[in-house]
């Protein structure tokens, strides 16, 4: 009896969630904005220059050569003791 309820509850939320993205959207009406979309040069062209900048910074990076800090250091060669004269 508790699964058919379930069910059943189910089936509504699903048809008020299909109604209202369905049916309501389609008759909806649409905002138009009524200001006119404008494009700024000077902000672009801003935007063209550090993304140029970050890519020249990127290529100086990628051209060093980087030291491995995984890699062991080389240990030098133990120094043989002297003997001393006597």
């Amino acid at each position: 009896m508790s699964f058919l309820i379930v069910t059943f509850v189910a089936f509504i939320i699903g048809g008020l969630i299909f109604y209202r993205y369905i049916f309501v959207a389609k008759n909806a009406e649409v905002n138009v904005l009524e200001r006119p979309v404008f494009f700024n040069v000077d902000i672009y062209k801003k935007v063209l220059e550090e993304l140029q900048n970050r890519e020249q910074t990127i290529q100086e990076l990628n051209s060093k050569q980087h030291s491995n800090p995984f890699q062991m250091p080389a240990i030098p060669a133990p120094v043989p003791n002297e003997t001393i004269p006597s």
